[in-house]
Order: structure tokens, then C-alpha cells, then sequence
């Protein structure tokens, strides 16, 4: 059996009407991670907020791997205010967010629909999602977990998170 390739690989491209928000995600390995996740995942929207965004970073190219070509990133001073640009850019936006709350419920309960626009919003590696963004969530769901840790790194949870909302759409 031979492995697959780039230019051999049997998948078909599709997009999906999601963007992606991040509430401080500072390292540029996990912002490259993210990239690379969203390109793959066919979004091609991210929001970097309240982080000094480098796209010139080593690290980050390297843990992008081109992908920064192929997904639109903005960078905004809070999650807030890019939730404000989402919302006037698409009137039926549901904002959502991945965080462990005393009101989330798990990932599993998602539901989603493939009219309207979806935008995730993922926390920092240290704080998770900021008290004055979660009160501009619409829905916030978490990851169940079953060993002694309550979190895992923002690319790890936002690849099962991904994979979850695309395989519903």
C-alpha cells in the first residue's frame, strides 16, 4: 500500500461557513497549528484578538505550513469587537464558544445547521475565553475529558472541535 501524497490525496475541497475567533492565543505555534487546522477544515476565516500576531514568525510558518496563504486573517484588539464585525458581516451568526463554564454543556450536544454562519471562539493558553467574551456567547460547549487534566492545548481541542461542527455541515 503505498502512501498518500499532496498531489495524490483523494479528498474533495469544500468550505464551510464558520470563522474562527481566538481570545489570546499568544504562541505562534499554536496560532501556525491553527492556521494549518483551518485550511484543512475548509475555513477561511480567522480573528486573531488581544495577541501580537506575527505572520513573519519562524515558528509559526513552520507550523502552518503555507497555510496562511489560503485562510483570510484579521487581527482585532478583543473578541468582542471582532464578534461586533462577524455579527455586521453576516446578520444570522451563531457565536459559540469552547470553554469549560458552569453553564457549557458537552461538545457532543452541538447541534448544528448548515443555513446561517457559525463563529468558534477558542481562549488563551493560559485564561481560556475571557468573562466579558463568554457573556457575547450564544452557546458554550466543552470538550468531556476522563482522565485528571481539565484542559488540553487550543489546537488539540479545536481539531476535535472542528471535526465535530464540519462532519454535522
Amino acid at each position: 500500500m503505498e502512501q498518500r501524497q499532496h498531489h495524490n490525496t483523494p479528498f474533495v475541497k469544500r468550505s464551510f461557513n464558520i470563522s474562527v475567533i481566538t481570545d489570546g492565543v499568544q504562541s505562534p505555534a499554536n496560532l501556525g497549528g491553527l492556521i494549518r487546522l483551518l485550511e484543512a477544515f475548509g475555513i477561511a476565516d480567522l480573528y486573531c484578538c488581544n495577541t501580537a500576531l506575527n505572520l513573519n514568525s519562524g515558528r509559526l510558518k513552520r507550523s502552518a505550513r503555507s497555510a496562511e496563504k489560503n485562510v483570510q486573517i484579521t487581527e482585532c484588539e478583543t473578541a468582542v469587537q471582532a464578534i461586533r464585525q462577524i455579527k455586521e458581516k453576516q446578520a444570522n451568526t451563531r457565536i459559540i464558544g469552547l470553554e469549560i463554564t458552569e453553564n457549557s454543556e458537552p461538545l457532543s450536544k452541538l447541534q448544528l445547521s448548515a443555513s446561517g454562519h457559525i463563529a468558534l471562539v477558542l481562549g488563551s493558553e493560559a485564561r481560556g475565553i475571557s468573562e466579558s467574551v463568554i457573556e457575547q456567547l450564544d452557546n458554550v460547549y466543552h470538550i468531556e475529558m476522563y482522565g485528571s487534566n481539565s484542559s488540553m492545548n487550543v489546537t488539540h481541542a479545536a481539531g476535535i472541535c472542528l471535526y465535530s461542527m464540519v462532519a454535522q455541515l
